[in-house]
């Protein structure tokens, strides 16, 4: 038997590495058309 509080901890630290990853994918989508913008 796990330790609750360390899965929440475990899920806890998924759900923001995912939102860290999200932040990070959607800022590059964001620099290249403003690089397809400019050429």
């Amino acid at each position: 038997m796990t330790d609750p509080t360390v899965v929440i901890h475990h899920f806890g630290f998924s759900f923001h590495a995912l939102r860290f990853l999200y932040s990070i994918s959607s800022i590059i989508k964001n620099l290249k058309t403003a690089l397809f913008a400019k050429s």
